[in-house]
């Protein structure tokens, strides 16, 4: 597992990626989540076939998400500023002892 986390930061640390968040986790039949953001499809798929070369990840359980950024309906825009706020909120609470 040590080889595999340094080989993924070394490339991504080398080669531009639309990665963004890249976590083992626990869930029913998955180990991990990667979130990245694409252009187009095209380089969802690039991003795809780039992972394959990484025999350490057993991609044959993998379940992919899309969504539409440009989509007219919205449920809660995707911003980095609420989750600033949520992570600050979650600080100060901490500090005074609220659950």
């Amino acid at each position: 597992m040590e080889r595999a986390r340094k080989i993924s930061l070394r490339d991504m640390q080398q080669t531009p990626t639309e990665i963004v968040l890249f976590e083992r986790g626990l869930d029913e039949g998955y180990s991990g989540i990667l979130v990245s953001f694409h252009k187009d499809y095209s380089s969802y798929s690039k991003l795809k076939e780039r992972m394959k070369q990484y025999p350490f990840l057993d991609l044959s359980a993998t379940t992919n998400f899309i969504i539409d950024l440009k989509d007219q309906i919205h449920y809660r825009y995707l911003t980095f500023s609420t989750l600033a706020s949520n992570l600050i909120e979650m600080e100060e609470k901490k500090k005074i002892g609220a659950p």
